[in-house]
Parts: structure tokens; C-alpha cells; sequence
């Protein structure tokens, strides 16, 4: 079956977010506040994230925010 090009595209999805910061916390670099909180309180963990996400070609990034809002 041939693959097509929107299925290569979707194929360089980068682990979560969430699950990065889950493991700088249990490598013990200190995160102060809930996850949606680090952008303000640790975007360099944030940024690095996302930069090491995009280093190895990853065609889509998320954002910190699934729990910032009110709804």
C-alpha cells in the first residue's frame, strides 16, 4: 500500500509534552507549578523541549496550555 504524502507527514509526531516534562522532573531538574504553569515559570525547559522536538525533524509541536483554560 502506498503511502501517502499527508501519511508521512503525520508519521513524524513528536512524544508528548506532557511526557517530557515528566521526565525532567523525575531526573530531577526542579519545576515549580503544574505543567501549563512552567511557561511562565520555566519556559527555558519549555523552549528546550520544543527545540530538541524540532532538532529531529519533528513536523508538529503542541502547546503547554491543555489545562490553562477555563472551559
Amino acid at each position: 500500500m502506498k503511502e501517502t504524502s499527508r501519511a508521512k507527514k503525520c508519521s513524524n509526531i513528536p512524544a508528548s509534552i506532557q511526557e517530557k516534562i515528566e521526565n525532567a522532573k523525575a531526573n530531577g531538574i526542579e519545576l515549580k507549578g503544574n505543567n501549563e504553569l512552567l511557561s511562565i515559570t520555566r519556559p527555558d525547559i519549555i523552549k528546550s523541549i520544543h527545540q530538541k522536538f524540532l532538532s529531529v525533524g519533528a513536523d508538529i509541536i503542541e502547546t503547554n496550555t491543555f489545562g490553562a483554560n477555563l472551559y
